[in-house]
């Protein structure tokens, strides 16, 4: 992520992870690796994450019925709103 053009290389295959569509992760404990992993790329990259579609692609997540995701998706959306801190607090 810290690297440029690694970023802008993998940066939409890790989005295509939480995606819905053919390439959205089925497995819960994966979905949530990779919503973390999209978090962590918000955190560093919020202009590139969001060129990329992320802000919608977490805002779908938000609305899961599993807590740990939903919360997972609103920290990562947080990084997008608020480059340099997130404002949702975790449990």
């Amino acid at each position: 992520v810290r690297h440029e053009g690694l970023a802008k290389r993998y940066g939409p295959v890790l989005i295509s992870y939480i995606h819905e569509g053919p390439g959205l992760l089925d497995h819960p404990p994966l979905l949530r690796e990779a919503l973390r992993a999209v978090g962590r790329f918000a955190e560093v990259r919020p202009g590139l994450a969001e060129e990329l579609g992320a802000g919608a692609c977490l805002r779908v997540h938000v609305e899961s019925p599993d807590e740990q995701t939903c919360r997972l998706a609103e920290e990562a959306l947080a990084w997008l709103r608020t480059p340099g801190g997130p404002t949702v607090q975790g449990p």
